[in-house]
């Protein structure tokens, strides 16, 4: 059988996984939240262009 649904389980590219990888090592905080975690991720995504 071939599977073409890849809806709910596309692979993830090698560069978006680094990527990803990336941002959980640099910033740990919800980027929505008011607290200087918070705004600190906010401008590391707006910085990359992600936010």
């Amino acid at each position: 059988m071939i599977d073409l649904d890849h809806n709910a389980t596309t692979p993830v590219a090698d560069e978006v996984i680094q990527e990803m990888q990336d941002m959980f090592e640099r910033v740990c905080a919800n980027p929505s939240s008011a607290r200087g975690p918070g705004q600190a991720a906010r401008r590391v995504l707006a910085a990359r262009g992600t936010g």
